[in-house]
């Protein structure tokens, strides 16, 4: 796998201490020992079963932060048998993490017991108990897709009904001049495209709609956004005066929940919603 890939054939010896404590019968630590280099705490975590990923938290940093999306994600996500690593790739060297907290990314294959072959990218972290697994950033993307990572004050606010595009775009009128929230949309761009199709309102703060005149919609900026099934929408429209700015210094792929009202669209058989409440995500 080029210079950087190290097989996992060719480990290198056992320490003093491990020799010793094997020759004494002396029964393994509860605790995990400390991972020296990343490709070693890749290996333990992947040999543990996702059955049992509660043991995979030895090999997590920040394990209390990690272990609520641990348990969402491995209670879809469940195999019997754990894995054997390969060969890694990436950033493997040591000396590449200077200081306690350094992440970068490693690349790993592995084998599982069926002779079927994987490979992850994994972020690891030196910390101060070795190396660890940076499990929020190695599975936050994947979190989203599944539609199990929540995050933010909209993301608690249960009495809100939550939709997706699907929502929009299948049974839009259910919703209609109904306030609603749409978590983990990932930003695409603004857009003007729809804007002309706006019915002539306005919207507080509150998400009280009022009839205006046409030219209202003047005020508005509209935005594209996939959200969280992986379903483009492209009818969002937030207050220009309020969130144009902060929408237009937005990158791709900026996570945000929004707070909106279900609008039909003039001449159109479709629903936007105008939005009046935005969350930026980390």
């Amino acid at each position: 796998m080029g210079d950087n890939s190290v097989s996992f054939s060719s480990r290198r010896p056992w320490s003093v201490l491990a020799i010793l404590a094997s020759a004494c019968h002396i029964a393994p630590a509860v605790a995990a020992s400390p991972m020296d280099t990343p490709e070693d705490a890749i290996a333990a975590y992947l040999k543990i079963p996702t059955a049992e990923w509660q043991g995979r938290l030895s090999y997590v940093a920040n394990p209390d932060n990690a272990r609520p999306w641990m348990e969402k994600w491995y209670s879809k996500n469940v195999s019997s048998t754990g894995a054997t690593v390969t060969a890694v790739s990436g950033a493997t060297n040591p000396a590449h993490y200077r200081s306690i907290g350094d992440t970068l990314k490693v690349s790993a294959t592995y084998e599982l017991s069926d002779g079927s072959k994987g490979q992850q990218t994994f972020f690891v972290a030196r910390t101060s108990e070795g190396f660890k697994i940076d499990w929020i950033q190695t599975f936050r993307p994947s979190l989203v897709s599944e539609g199990l990572w929540e995050q933010g004050r909209l993301a608690a606010d249960a009495e809100l009904p939550e939709i997706a595009v699907k929502h929009l775009e299948a049974v839009g009128e259910r919703f209609e001049s109904k306030p609603v929230r749409m978590l983990s949309l990932r930003f695409e761009e603004t857009t003007n495209l729809w804007l002309t199709n706006l019915p002539g309102v306005m919207i507080d703060s509150d998400g009280l709609v009022t009839r205006y005149d046409k030219k209202a919609a003047n005020g508005w900026v509209g935005f594209s956004a996939t959200d969280r099934n992986g379903r483009h929408g492209g009818k969002f429209f937030a207050p220009k005066e309020k969130w144009a700015d902060r929408l237009l210094e937005l990158k791709r792929g900026q996570l945000i929940n929004i707070v909106g009202v279900v609008t039909p669209l003039e001449q159109m058989t479709d629903y936007g919603i105008l939005v009046y409440d935005i969350e930026f995500l980390e």
